[in-house]
């Protein structure tokens, strides 16, 4: 049972926003949006799945990390994957990367683990990575989502701050299944 609940004004917010997506959907910016994530998750799902993750070459994982969402302000992508796998052991990181994705401990232990394991990629990273492995199990945390928990009412539920640890994630997703639902 989710001890977190949604205000009816929540509910409220959170459904005139959907109609308001479900009209963007329609527009041929929305399809090619869709389009071009369907074929990023389908390569994320591909380099980083349970059988491949513990094998990703250093290529991969700068194609992975340099198109996540979470990278785009950097204006040199390839320096910023280089720092991190310059100062990351490849095998540390093949590991970690299999822990949080598909690890038996509860997730906030194996965010936690990541965090502190894995130089260079921070929340919005680690939360864009399991939400487009696991995208009905994890959302991702980072500034638009942020920026539109007051628009929808749930700013007391997510709390505006970039640096989170595994149980405010754990909390965070209860929200998200809430919203999904």
């Amino acid at each position: 049972m989710q001890s977190i609940q949604l205000s009816a004004e929540q509910r409220n917010h959170i459904r005139d926003q959907i109609d308001a997506y479900r009209t963007f959907l329609k527009s041929d910016e929305a399809k090619q949006i869709l389009y071009d994530e369907k074929k990023r998750m389908e390569r994320y799902v591909t380099l980083l799945s349970k059988n491949n993750v513990s094998s990703i070459s250093e290529a991969e994982l700068g194609e992975v990390l340099s198109s996540l969402w979470a990278m785009a302000f950097w204006t040199n992508k390839d320096w910023a994957v280089n720092n991190t796998t310059q100062k990351n052991d490849i095998h540390m990181i093949r590991k970690e990367l299999g822990n949080l994705l598909y690890g038996d401990e509860p997730l906030s232990s194996r965010y936690d683990r990541f965090r502190s394991y894995v130089y260079g990629i921070g929340p919005s990273a680690i939360t864009e990575i399991l939400a487009f492995i696991h995208p009905t199990k994890y959302g991702m945390w980072n500034d638009k989502v942020r920026k539109a928990a007051p628009l929808l009412g749930l700013d007391k539920l997510l709390p505006n701050k970039y640096s989170i640890n595994g149980k405010e994630y754990e909390k965070y997703n209860e929200v998200f299944s809430l919203i999904k639902d």
